[in-house]
């Protein structure tokens, strides 16, 4: 059952109760990658960043061997001399828009092996198996977190049925300039494929 909502534990317990497959692939999500090594070919476009990241990573790895903690740097900084995991102006403006209550509030830190892992994960791989179970892709045309030329020609990979919804915007669009839009089309779709069939 490949789906993009497995975050969402009482989704796929009643889908699996009832034994029905399906997938659904918001390509604009932050949880759902295409394939992140090639995504941050797209961050880091210059031999000399990806050479230094490099660096980072394998400086990294001998430290923890000797003992040392794992480096940590910022998820997200557009500050050039600061070392984080991303630099999306997109993707600042749109955690900072959120205040965390106490309880939740973090450094806003992850570990450098993190990205190391993160370029390791590639679902897209998978998008030629998962036809017959019906495929919803909702695609930002302006999306430089899940490049939009990577989302689309993992579309095109895709086999039937599946069905590919576009907005105007980036990442975050979707979760708010254009949430009615999204929501909508993913609930349509969800009812379409996942409504429960007659036992008469």
């Amino acid at each position: 059952m490949p789906e993009a909502y497995g975050q969402i534990p009482q989704l796929r317990a009643a889908l699996e109760a009832r034994g029905a497959g399906y997938a659904m692939a918001v390509a604009c999500s932050t949880w759902v990658w295409i394939n992140h090594y090639e995504q941050g070919k797209h961050r880091n476009p210059s031999p000399e960043a990806k050479q230094q990241l490099q660096e980072r990573f394998t400086d990294d790895e001998r430290a923890l061997m000797r003992g040392a903690e794992p480096e940590r740097q910022f998820l997200i900084s557009n500050d050039p001399d600061v070392p984080s995991a991303y630099k999306d102006p997109a993707m600042a403006e749109y955690e900072n828009q959120w205040t965390l209550w106490e309880n939740a509030r973090y450094d806003r830190k992850v570990t450098l092996r993190s990205t190391l892992k993160a370029q390791m994960y590639d679902p897209g791989v998978w998008i030629e198996r998962i036809a017959p179970t019906p495929l919803l892709m909702i695609v930002g045309t302006q999306d430089t977190v899940t490049p939009t030329d990577m989302a689309l020609a993992a579309y095109e990979r895709a086999g039937e049925p599946k069905k590919l919804s576009t907005y105007d915007g980036g990442h975050f669009d979707a979760y708010v300039k254009h949430f009615n839009e999204t929501a909508v089309g993913a609930g349509e779709w969800f009812v379409q494929h996942l409504k429960p069939t007659s036992t008469n």
